[in-house]
């Protein structure tokens, strides 16, 4: 045995770790509320507000976009006469409209339930069935400060979940009902109960 050999031998000592030594490693973000939640807990209810509810300002974009577009095809066919074209061009701005205003529609979120366990939410609207997804999964793509600013119109806060992008949909401060939650479920952390 060589000189380096002998050295390294009492280091080279086969061991096993048993069950006692092992911790268990949690991939979840924990949020500790201040005021202590249990069972199930509404964090954000769109549905249970007095204000008067006012179409969310993408929906209006999107519209003024397709009336805008609409409009400039009929001056063209009027100004350099597009033939038997135009109408075609129009109607496809139109169901164009149509799909990305069911698009939103089809993923407005307008409740949102803490579930037992701190892990889960489940988010309701209405054309939106009840869906439960993960907090952790949860991924803003807009800065919480955008949900904060609006006092009196609605907006569509984008969420992602996975690979499908929801929208938080409500009028006002009213909606939220658990604001110390909400800002913890949209960084997705779960809660501690």
């Amino acid at each position: 045995m060589s000189m380096q050999a002998s050295f390294l031998a009492p280091c080279a000592i086969r061991t096993f770790a048993d069950a006692a030594e092992y911790q268990a490693v949690d991939q979840e973000n924990w949020y500790t509320p201040v005021h202590p939640v249990s069972g199930r807990t509404v964090v954000f209810d769109a549905s249970a507000t007095k204000e008067t509810y006012f179409v969310p300002w993408e929906l209006k974009g999107e519209a003024f976009k397709a009336a805008f577009l609409i409009g400039v095809v009929h001056m063209w066919d009027v100004g350099l006469g597009l033939g038997g074209s135009a109408p075609y061009i129009q109607a496809f701005l139109a169901l164009r409209f149509g799909y990305t205003a069911y698009g939103l529609g089809s993923k407005a979120v307008s409740k949102v339930v803490l579930l037992d366990g701190g892990k889960q939410v489940e988010f309701s609207g209405r054309a939106l069935r009840a869906t439960t997804v993960n907090i952790k999964d949860i991924q803003k793509e807009e800065h919480e400060k955008t949900l904060v600013e609006t006092y009196e119109e609605s907006t569509m806060f984008p969420l992602k979940v996975g690979g499908t992008t929801y929208y938080l949909n409500g009028q006002g401060q009213e909606c939220v009902k658990n604001g110390e939650l909400l800002r913890a479920i949209i960084n997705g952390q779960s809660i501690k109960m």
